[in-house]
Formats: C-alpha cells, structure tokens, sequence
C-alpha cells in the first residue's frame, strides 16, 4: 500500500487494488493500533476504528484535501506516480 501522506501519527495510504473490498475510492488509515477505512471523497468511515478525536482529525483532512486524493487515486489506479499530500500541523 503507497503511503499517500503522514501526519501527527496518522498514515494514510491508497490501496486502489482493494475495490472487492471496500468499494469506490478510498484510504486506508492507521494510528498506533487502530486502523480504518474512509471513502473519497465524502469522508464516510466504511470499516475500522479510530480511537478518540482521531476520525474527526482524519475526515476533516480528507475534506482540506479532497480534489489532491481524487487526482492521486486516479493517477495510482492507472499505474502513474502521484505526489505526496501534505498533513495538518
């Protein structure tokens, strides 16, 4: 899984082979244990469990970086590099 960004613990990576799964575009998200899945370009949490405030943090990134996580997964999804995207402070 390409690791697409990492912020204040959080990794997000694109796993764009996964459409069995978790249909549409999505990332993965792990934070120490807890690990999650959310679509793209809603934010809705399909799968896992983020601990806390974590899933507020996370859907509100995927809101800031909404158009850049489209362009990426289109991009990984035909085989093409896509650019790191920057986290939050």
């Amino acid at each position: 899984m390409p690791t697409i960004s990492r912020f204040l613990g959080f990794v997000i990576s694109l796993y764009f082979y996964d459409d069995r799964r978790h249909k549409g575009r999505h990332i993965h998200v792990s934070h120490g244990t807890d690990m999650a899945v959310f679509s793209i370009p809603d934010g809705r949490k399909i799968s896992g469990k983020l601990s806390g405030n974590k899933e507020r943090v996370v859907t509100g990134w995927i809101a800031l970086r909404e158009q850049e996580l489209l362009v990426a997964w289109d991009l990984a999804a035909i085989g093409e590099h896509f650019k790191i995207i920057k986290g939050i402070k």
